[in-house]
């Protein structure tokens, strides 16, 4: 999957983290970013945004061995413009790339499976969830996230929020269900039919 070896595209970048990659990118706007969902100092969102607000034409690709439909959904919703998984042996980071360029958006099988799972799923919950209730639809994600037991600093990584930000909604959360605690928030959501 080495790209460097097409001769196509000429990389200009190689680096090991968020950080690393949001040094170059504030020098140099770049027109096509390659990067991993799992970073070893959190998610890629942070990079996609900097690079897209620096240049709005600039195409994303993630490519990953990480298939939980929270990451691949959350590197999707925050700007890449295709996914593809390592363990695909089909997957060729150049062909990719000119899929891109001509407005494509590449994914391996199973990426396309998750997401089509994870846009199912959500719509269902939408269609049994009642008309009208108390929460914003970010609350909703956070209180999913918490019945599924996931600390607040995963559900901040996850959302893209600051973990202050998910301590309000949580806080937001129990103010409007009446509750007192998670426990009480994800019993009385089930109540409601939020869950």
């Amino acid at each position: 999957m080495d790209v460097s070896r097409d001769g196509t595209f000429e990389v200009l970048c190689a680096v090991r983290n968020k950080r690393q990659a949001v040094a170059f990118l504030s020098r140099l706007p770049v027109d096509f970013i390659v990067t991993n969902s799992m970073l070893p100092d959190g998610n890629p969102a942070d990079i996609i945004r900097f690079a897209q607000k620096r240049n709005p034409d600039c195409l994303v690709l993630a490519a990953s061995d990480c298939e939980d439909a929270n990451i691949v959904m959350q590197t999707i919703t925050s700007g890449a413009n295709g996914y593809v998984l390592f363990s695909d042996k089909t997957t060729n980071l150049c062909s990719c790339l000119r899929v891109l360029q001509a407005g494509g958006s590449p994914a391996s099988p199973a990426v396309a499976s998750t997401v089509l799972r994870s846009l199912q799923s959500r719509e269902n919950q939408r269609q049994q969830m009642p008309e009208k209730h108390p929460l914003t639809a970010r609350e909703l994600d956070t209180l999913r996230l918490l019945a599924e037991g996931i600390s607040f600093s995963q559900i901040s990584h996850i959302l893209v929020i600051s973990k202050s930000t998910v301590s309000t909604h949580a806080a937001n959360i129990y103010r409007k269900l009446d509750v007192h605690s998670r426990t009480e928030a994800v019993y009385r959501a089930k109540q409601m039919k939020l869950l």
